[in-house]
């Protein structure tokens, strides 16, 4: 059987990137049982993060954003 994904939303990815800021990416993997790779990709795109946080949840590597 393989392994489950795990999505998470744009407001949660931020909260990993601003613990991994302030305690380091290793520190952070552990703390929100994350792999290193992915912490280190969403610091990269922390901009785009910030400009969907409120309106759209990240999944299956595609971003979904809210319909007005």
């Amino acid at each position: 059987m393989g392994r489950v994904r795990q999505s998470y939303t744009a407001k949660e990815k931020l909260d990993v990137i601003k613990y991994a800021e302030a305690h380091g990416n290793q520190t952070a993997c552990q703390e929100f049982n994350v792999g290193e790779s992915s912490v280190r990709e969403w610091c990269k795109h922390k901009a785009n993060l910030l400009k969907f946080s409120e309106q759209s949840r990240l999944s299956e590597g595609r971003l979904r954003t809210t319909q007005i």
